[in-house]
Formats: structure tokens, sequence, C-alpha cells
């Protein structure tokens, strides 16, 4: 598979790829969480002098 570095790319590949010519036997299924969470974590920067960055 190709490194496609941005959505751009992404999408002009699955738009115009002829998958047939990839060995996709070793991929697997993959879940992703897409429930609403009870709280957000926020990290933001800190500055050297400790002040926050925002």
């Amino acid at each position: 598979m190709p490194s496609l570095h941005s959505d751009e790319a992404a999408e002009d590949f699955v738009a115009t790829a002829d998958l047939t010519q990839y060995d996709l036997s070793g991929f697997k299924p993959m879940r992703f969480e897409i429930e609403p969470k009870a709280a957000a974590l926020n990290m933001g920067s800190v500055h050297k002098t400790g002040t926050d960055i925002r």
C-alpha cells in the first residue's frame, strides 16, 4: 500500500486505485469507538515559564 500524506491523496487513491494489484489478505477488521463520552480531556501546552499557551 502506498503512503498517503493527506486526505486529498487518500481520497484520490480510493477513487482511482485498482486494488487487485495489492495483497490485502493480511488486513484485519478494526473497531472504532464512536459513542459519546461523559467527560473530555484537554491537554494544553505549557510554556517554559510555566504559563499556559492557548
